[in-house]
Parts: C-alpha cells; structure tokens; sequence
C-alpha cells in the first residue's frame, strides 16, 4: 500500500503540473491567435488598398456609389472594382464579427452613380475616409452592406462617440481615400468622423492631426493617390 500511495502522489503531481503548464501557455496562444488575426485583417485591408489604387489607375476616378445597367439593377462598388480588376476581395473581418463598408450619401465619396476623381476631394485624399470596418451589428442597424452618412450618428454611444470597436485590439480599421490603412484606436466624436467622410466639407480636421492626438494608428499602406 505504501508504495500505491507513492505512485498515486507522483501522478497527482504530473497532472497538476501539466495543469499549470497549459494555463501559463493559454494567454501566448490567445495572444499569437489574436496576432494572426489581425494580420489576416491587415492583409484584407492592404488588399482593398490595392484595389483601389489600380481602379484610380485605370479609371481616373474612384468607383461610384453603385452603377445601372440595362434592366436598371444596381451594381455595388465592390462588384464594378471586382469586375475592373478582374480580382476578388473579401470585405469580411477574418473574426466573422465586423466587415468594411462604405459611408455612402451627399458629400460622402460614394454617392450614388456619380464617380468621384480626386480632385473632386477638396478636403484632400489623405484627410477624407473611403471605407471603415463596423461591427455586423452596426451594419444590421443600418439595414444595408453599407451606411448612410446621415444614419453615422446611430453609431454613436450615449456620449455621440464612435468606438474604437474591440474586435482587435488594433482597433477599428480605417481606409483613406489615398490608399493608405490606419486604425481607429480611441473612440472620436461623431462629428469629427462625419467630417473625415465628407470630401469638401471645409472642415479643420486633419489625420495628421489626429495621429498625433493619439486617435489614429498607422496600420500600412499599398500605394497612395496624389
């Protein structure tokens, strides 16, 4: 019996130090889980970047809005980018829980059939938004695989704040007309969000300014539209 006892004490021991073992481990595994992720995300946005840089490219222009054919049935911007491009890309934040969409409406980029041109962004390319990733239960509040620039206050929190989202701890992905990637890393007013998204509003708000604040966080770029 004395000798049971020992074994049964030694495999006690195994299973408790195989135990401590795992749960010093579990937090480097979610950390290099969240690391691939947000590089997952980051390559999608660096894909989206690029996409657009190439329809400029081509085009002149930025894609509108959505298009109208024959039979008068839209065509998403993501599609006529697709189609341009002869590429696909996936909008979808690799979490399953967010996807990039764009703020579409008067003075926005997207509005309607109309492309616009850079030059048509007075406020400049490098201080005006083209896409944004939203939670798919923002995207469910505003009704449409995009948002309506008068529907961005729906967003906001009690305080009129637009949150940094925390899908990643990166931050809420931003697109900027010039192709560059940033990340949205504190939350910002409502207000200073609509004035990033209007593309002459003649708003004093810039994103170099804001990376300065401490909002904005360089997340790369592909290539950047004079």
């Amino acid at each position: 019996m004395p000798r049971l006892g020992r074994i049964s004490r030694v495999i006690i021991g195994f299973v408790v130090l195989s135990v401590l073992i795992i749960c010093a481990m579990v937090p480097a595994v979610r950390q290099a889980g969240e690391a691939a992720l947000l590089n997952a995300c980051h390559c999608r946005m660096c894909g989206m970047s690029m996409t657009l840089a190439r329809y400029y490219e081509a085009n002149g222009t930025y894609p509108p809005e959505y298009s109208r054919g024959a039979d008068s049935k839209r065509t998403r911007w993501k599609q006529i980018l697709e189609e341009s491009g002869k590429v696909e890309f996936d909008l979808t934040c690799p979490t399953k829980t967010a996807a990039f969409a764009a703020v579409c409406g008067s003075g926005a980029i997207f509005d309607g059939p109309q492309a616009a041109a850079p030059d048509d962004v007075a406020d400049g390319c490098d201080n005006t938004l083209i896409l944004i990733a939203f939670t798919l239960s923002e995207l469910a509040r505003a009704g449409s695989p995009d948002v309506q620039l008068d529907a961005l206050s729906k967003m906001a929190d009690s305080d009129g704040m637009f949150s940094a989202m925390s899908i990643h701890s990166g931050g809420r992905g931003l697109v900027f007309a010039d192709c560059t990637n940033f990340r949205l890393i504190k939350p910002i007013s409502v207000r200073t969000m609509r004035a990033l998204l209007t593309r002459a509003g003649g708003e004093n708000v810039t994103r170099q300014q804001l990376v300065d604040d401490g909002y904005l966080g360089r997340q790369g770029w592909y290539a950047q539209i004079p």
